[in-house]
């Protein structure tokens, strides 16, 4: 808990500076979703994902360094795929990052802070086997570090690492009969990376990927005793095309 307000005092601080200090650049997003267990399960976007956001990688021509800042929200619905199948389960995504960010030639390297919230609001469904599904929620705390090149056009790429510093997934298992309580699990190990090309100041496209690793074990409790229940290796692609807009 501490940990987290620390980092959301520190975020709030750059994004506000941020937002006095540019002009902000608003933005939509539409995207192919694919989220895996391996092994186990998957979830794809059925059919894409919707959504929109601010962002600011603008250094004053006076200064050689700012601070800069990229938020945006998500919307979608997608279909399950493991023991048994559901459809359009509703999946909501909000990921803001601010941080500083420097001006070297015709090359930006920024770092900072981020955060990635992801609520499946898959509860209250059964699957074509018979099984209950569950709402789990998805919080991820990452550095993301990255450079932005541009050419002697408009054009721009942006190559960004995501260093993972926590994970942490909740698993609303209540939402489930015979299920006394909700478990959550850490995540300490993962990674992600963000690959983007600017054409011009109306379009880009983009890749992100995540990967988290095997969280700690938590105790599930029933009506019909107890057990233990982890978050499995996961790994997520989004693929889409940016617009924006004035």
């Amino acid at each position: 808990m501490l940990m987290m307000k620390i980092f959301f005092a520190v975020l709030s601080v750059l994004l506000c500076g941020s937002v006095l200090a540019t002009e902000p650049q608003k933005y939509y997003e539409i995207e192919n979703y694919y989220y895996e267990e391996p092994g186990l399960m998957d979830k794809t976007s059925a059919p894409l994902f919707f959504g929109g956001g601010v962002r600011s990688y603008v250094i004053d021509k006076k200064a050689s360094s700012s601070f800069f800042y990229n938020m945006r929200i998500g919307y979608g619905q997608t279909d399950y795929s493991g023991t048994g199948t559901t459809t359009g389960d509703p999946t909501y995504r909000f990921q803001g990052e601010g941080g500083l960010i420097v001006q070297y030639g015709t090359m930006k390297v920024f770092g900072g802070l981020g955060y990635r919230l992801l609520y499946d609001d898959w509860g209250g469904k059964i699957s074509s086997t018979g099984g209950y599904s569950y709402d789990r929620q998805s919080r991820y705390w990452y550095m993301p570090l990255g450079v932005m090149v541009a050419d002697d056009k408009a054009s721009s790429w942006k190559f960004q690492y995501n260093y993972f510093l926590q994970g942490e997934q909740t698993s609303y298992l209540t939402d489930v009969p015979g299920y006394l309580n909700d478990i959550v699990n850490t995540q300490e190990t993962g990674s992600g990376f963000e690959i983007e090309y600017q054409h011009d100041e109306s379009w880009a496209i983009f890749l992100r990927a995540w990967n988290a690793n095997d969280s700690d074990v938590q105790l599930i409790r029933t009506t019909s005793g107890n057990s233990y229940g982890y978050e499995p290796k996961n790994e997520t692609i989004e693929m889409g095309l940016t617009v924006f807009f004035r």
